[in-house]
């Protein structure tokens, strides 16, 4: 499964940035091939000609991604750079799902 967390924020900015009027336009297939951090998964997988179940879910980060983890075999998150300072802790919503998600989480750092 992929899958893309959005508050409701990010939801309706991201269908406002991709130009989405209509609510039935918005499917996990049109987010997966417009936005950019969605697409660039999604086309390392079928680069590699793995299934795969896309899913969009609207809810705070966390909580969300620990919900869709219930159906999963392993949860990988991203994260970003800290400073050494940051470095001591994750970030909140990083620290949460490794602490409460029910399978194996892997955390990627981005550059």
């Amino acid at each position: 499964m992929v899958a893309f967390v959005f508050t409701e924020d990010e939801y309706e900015n991201t269908k406002i940035g991709l130009g989405i009027d209509d609510e039935a336009e918005v499917t996990p297939e049109r987010i997966a091939t417009q936005h950019g951090t969605f697409r660039t998964i999604v086309d390392r997988f079928d680069a590699e000609g793995l299934d795969y179940e896309l899913r969009i879910k609207i809810g705070p980060h966390a909580t969300t991604i620990v919900n869709l983890a219930a159906d999963a075999d392993r949860v990988v998150i991203g994260g970003q750079k800290r400073s050494p300072t940051g470095k001591a802790l994750f970030g909140s919503t990083t620290q949460e799902v490794m602490l409460e998600a029910p399978c194996p989480v892997t955390f990627v750092r981005r550059e």
